[in-house]
């Protein structure tokens, strides 16, 4: 009997003793996760729903789309570029065709009106990236596009960091931020200069020298969104629907590029 019951405790011993061990590791492995930046992971995989070629395409469909909306008057193409007001954009944008309903549209309008500033919208981007290097790159790619002169200078800027980013030991979230920085300045490098080439006609100079700072403002408003809204439920309805995201980072980079300086 006695040595039944030792027998009976020991067993009850070691279920206790594997138990505790079982919860240890549990513990253990939820304490990593909790650990982990877990609003990282969340930002990177939003990032990664992203097409960032074809945000490029939807980028430059949305200032067509602006272009054609029948609140504004008739513009030149170099005048609708430069003399754009703020009431003229939130006019055309409600009065145009893109697919985002009314409340959606004023929300994408209110964040770009916060967060118009390219400068600013450059650092904060900057300062999102994980890695030293990264950051340094970031600025970098964006102090070459100043210097740019013309649209195969843009490119092959663009082309060659690309390059340099996509060898590089950088995480996907790093990684992401940059393909949608320079797949939307490439798109709106074609805009401004190929689609509307009197914008970007060197023998044109006060519309010349601003060109690059146009390509830049589209980069770095469509990065500061898609980042931004990655993190927050950035619209009065809530969380958007992925369609809804892209189509919103999409038309915020646009309304970035138009937006008066």
């Amino acid at each position: 009997m006695g040595t039944n019951l030792n027998n009976m405790k020991k067993s009850i011993f070691g279920l206790i003793t594997t138990a505790l061990f079982l919860n240890f590791l549990l513990t253990l492995n939820s304490c990593s996760k909790t650990d982990e930046p877990n609003q990282l992971d969340s930002k990177t995989l939003k990032l990664l729903s992203l097409d960032a070629k074809k945000l490029g395409e939807e980028h430059n469909n949305t200032l067509r789309k602006l272009a054609n909306a029948t609140t504004t008057q008739k513009k030149t193409k170099s005048a609708s570029r430069i003399a754009y007001t703020e009431e003229q954009i939130y006019a055309d944008l409600l009065a145009s065709d893109i697919a985002l309903e009314q409340n959606i549209k004023i929300d994408v309008y209110n964040y770009i009106d916060n967060n118009s500033d390219v400068d600013s919208n450059m650092i904060s981007v900057s300062n999102s990236l994980t890695s030293q290097g990264a950051k340094e790159l970031y600025l970098s790619i964006n102090n070459q596009l100043d210097s740019s002169v013309d649209y195969s200078s843009i490119i092959n800027v663009l082309d060659s960091n690309l390059e340099i980013v996509e060898n590089s030991n950088y995480n996907e979230f790093d990684k992401q931020v940059f393909r949608i920085f320079i797949e939307t300045s490439k798109a709106s490098a074609y805009y401004w200069y190929i689609e509307n080439e009197d914008t970007g006609n060197r023998n044109n100079k006060i519309l010349a020298r601003g060109t690059p700072t146009w390509v830049r403002k589209d980069g770095n408003g469509i990065a500061q969104a898609s980042i931004g809204w990655a993190v927050v439920a950035a619209f009065s309805s809530g969380p958007a629907a992925p369609a809804t995201y892209f189509l919103s980072c999409a038309v915020g980079g646009a309304l970035a590029s138009i937006w008066p300086d």
